[in-house]
């Protein structure tokens, strides 16, 4: 595979954690703000989130839903560090061609955001809902 289609397709994998790192944050903090201090088993709130000592209450979708971004985020992560080319610069130690983006590739790493937010937004919550009725829940990953 030539380098510049490493370069391009490293831009997309980065761009999954541009994604889902920041809609991880809003939902956390979403979650923190709204939802109750005590567990409410009758309503399916046992899962637990824990900011700081400032523990709320989650249904298994929200719990999966978080957990589902956090792998999407370690994922594009290590994706992204695999896959860019590096090349070995003798007492600088390892360099990317990242560092330095081109037009294009910015383009493809803005476009490839907003697609990964639409799918988060638009396809987010019946991605969970199907991995939780198929038992790949938040009871599952713990």
């Amino acid at each position: 595979m030539s380098r510049g289609s490493r370069n391009y397709i490293a831009t997309v994998c980065f761009a999954l954690c541009m994604a889902s790192f920041p809609s991880f944050l809003w939902q956390f903090f979403q979650y923190q703000s709204s939802l109750p201090r005590q567990p409410q088993p009758q309503f399916g709130r046992i899962f637990g989130s824990n900011n700081h000592g400032s523990v709320v209450y989650l249904t298994e979708e929200e719990a999966t839903g978080q957990t589902f971004l956090i792998l999407a985020f370690i994922s594009g992560f290590l994706s992204t560090i695999i896959i860019v080319p590096k090349t070995y610069v003798p007492g600088k130690g390892f360099e990317h061609d990242l560092a330095n983006p081109t037009r294009n590739q910015y383009r493809v790493l803005m476009i490839s955001v907003a697609i990964y937010l639409a799918i988060i937004i638009y396809a987010g919550q019946r991605i969970v809902a199907f991995a939780v009725s198929h038992g790949l829940g938040a009871t599952w990953l713990a």
